[in-house]
């Protein structure tokens, strides 16, 4: 087993590269405090790579990731970016209000918050 922690939303309400702000008084649910970690959000329990911890620190949503070993790609760690899956609820403009995040893929694309880095690079 690998394990990773760091910030998985920036809660400060700068906004991304989508144009889309989450700050503070976004209200976010988690079905429940651990969920899936996939390669790239795809289903299928080939695409597993592990499961993570979501809790709440100052401003950020935080992860504590364990991946499996005999699930994780050829290709290396060093370079998946994790970041958010769920559902947008609600949205005011630009803010969204209301989120649900309910698995983290990890990925090589960049987070539309370029603020949250690579795995290697947020331990």
């Amino acid at each position: 087993m690998l394990f990773y922690t760091g910030v998985l939303l920036n809660l400060d309400g700068v906004v991304d590269s989508q144009g889309d702000i989450i700050d503070e008084n976004t209200a976010i649910e988690l079905p429940s405090q651990e969920v899936k970690v996939t390669l790239d959000f795809h289903e299928g329990p080939e695409f597993l790579l592990g499961h993570a911890r979501l809790f709440f620190a100052p401003k950020e949503l935080r992860y504590e990731i364990l991946l499996m070993n005999d699930r994780l790609p050829k290709f290396s760690l060093e370079t998946l970016i994790p970041a958010a899956g769920g559902v947008v609820f609600k949205r005011e403009g630009n803010n969204i209000t209301h989120l649900l995040v309910d698995r983290i893929g990890l990925t090589t694309r960049r987070n539309s918050d370029v603020r949250i880095q690579p795995l290697k690079d947020q331990t």
